[in-house]
């Protein structure tokens, strides 16, 4: 069964939560009788073991996906009912419990009770450091969503503002994705204010120079004058902010230190049972 027929012939989910896909593990019984899309609208509060278990618990794994909405809500933007964006957020439950396990593994070392800048920059530079961008992307779309994690750490610009959306989900920390005409990036908000940053250029520069050090943890005045950031239809420009002094001074004393990008890619490796498991059901992907 392919995607495509999947998202019409099943029947659909709504979760509010994450802890409503315990239930489920709960009770499978309500999900084995037939194709089910359950749909959240991110995974915070979602843990790797809770999907796994369902993964153990569904003999079929064509029978149940998972939709992640993320940056890709259809309540705010009409483009994102396209039903090939709609596909790109399904993952089947081995696929999903990899992600997170990867986000698990990123987060070991993020203190909730940091401030919210802080948790931004540490994540923002592990997934600089972490996750390349292909010159010729071997599976296309795993590269556009959170799929990349799981083929060799690649994503392009839509995956990297996805995977940021989400991880600041996670972290209660507002996050927009922003899907441009041309490129995707994010805008995140600290202590009220929101700021443009982009991930994919922003790896680029940190693979060049792993010893690199913030002048700018995001924002640039010339933010909306880069080709790369023409806003699409229906997408709002916020003012561009760029950090105060103090505010980067911040960002680098918590960053002192960090391991290099050789080193960061060994730092979240995906089980190696859910990999195998990935590649065994990678045909039916």
């Amino acid at each position: 069964m392919f995607y495509s027929d999947f998202l019409y012939d099943s029947k659909e989910l709504t979760l509010k939560k994450a802890n409503e896909i315990i239930d489920i593990c709960n009770n499978p019984e309500k999900i084995k009788k037939s194709s089910y899309l359950l749909t959240l609208p991110n995974t915070k509060g979602l843990s790797s073991s809770v999907v796994a278990c369902m993964a153990k618990q569904i003999k079929n794994q064509n029978t149940i996906n998972i939709r992640i909405i993320g940056g890709m809500d259809d309540s705010l933007h009409p483009k994102f009912q396209d039903p090939e964006l709609i596909l790109l957020n399904m993952y089947k439950p081995a696929e999903l419990s990899g992600i997170l396990s990867r986000f698990e593994k990123i987060e070991e070392d993020v203190n909730p009770k940091d401030p919210p800048i802080v948790r931004a920059a540490q994540i923002y530079d592990t997934l600089a450091r972490s996750v390349t961008y292909p010159e010729q992307p071997q599976d296309y779309d795993a590269c556009r969503s959170l799929k990349g994690l799981l083929k060799n750490n690649e994503m392009i610009c839509v995956g990297y503002a996805l995977l940021f959306k989400e991880m600041m989900d996670r972290q209660g920390i507002e996050c927009e994705y922003i899907h441009g005409k041309k490129h995707a990036w994010n805008n995140l908000k600290i202590d009220g204010r929101w700021y443009p940053m982009d991930l994919t250029w922003g790896a680029e520069e940190i693979q060049k120079n792993p010893n690199h050090v913030y002048t700018d943890f995001a924002g640039d005045a010339k933010f909306y004058e880069y080709e790369n950031h023409v806003l699409d239809e229906g997408e709002k420009a916020r003012p561009v902010l760029c950090f105060s002094k103090e505010q980067i001074a911040l960002v680098n004393k918590a960053l002192a230190g960090r391991a290099s990008f050789a080193a960061a890619k060994e730092k979240a490796p995906l089980d190696i049972k859910l990999r195998e498991q990935f590649q065994k059901n990678a045909a039916s992907f």
